[in-house]
């Protein structure tokens, strides 16, 4: 019994020094992209303000389109809910 729990023991310390290894991998590899990602964000940033810019006229379009819509359905409600309460 006590060899047994020596070798789960061994087992578990193994797996946490493979988990150890390959996190420690990781974070080299992530390190290294570091600058690529940083300038991929400035880029994104920039890329995002000008799309807002462009987009937001057609946003506002729609938007203005979403609430007509809202205001007919209120309308086709309020002239339903008058038919069914006159049956």
């Amino acid at each position: 019994k006590q060899r047994r729990k020596f070798e789960i023991g061994e087992n578990v310390l193994a797996s946490l020094h493979g988990v150890r290894a390959y996190f420690h991998h990781c974070s080299d590899l992530v390190s290294g992209l570091l600058p690529t990602m940083n300038r991929f964000q400035v880029e994104q940033e920039s890329t995002r303000s000008s799309l807002e810019t462009k987009l937001s006229p057609s946003w506002t379009a729609r938007e203005h389109e979403i609430e007509g819509t809202i205001a007919g359905l209120r309308k086709i409600t309020k002239d339903a809910s008058a038919i069914v309460e006159g049956i």
